[in-house]
């Protein structure tokens, strides 16, 4: 199965940033877990990077906004 998630962006200056749209499988955390890894990623259009962590087979995905 494949989750489906949306990250809200909200700014103490109230800017419009881009919505970013991801989807992962219920498997990654393990993945991860197996790895002994933490995924990082670039959103380009976005200009997000974003962070996947896996603690007890549970993902954790966070994005961090740069201008």
């Amino acid at each position: 199965m494949v989750q489906i998630e949306n990250e809200a962006n909200s700014n103490a200056q109230e800017e419009k940033l881009p919505e970013v749209r991801y989807e992962y499988s219920n498997n990654l955390a393990s993945i991860l877990n197996h790895l002994g890894i933490t995924l990082f990623f670039f959103t380009y259009q976005a200009g997000k990077l974003g962070v996947v962590t896996a603690k007890d087979n549970t993902s954790n995905i966070s994005f961090h906004n740069f201008n």
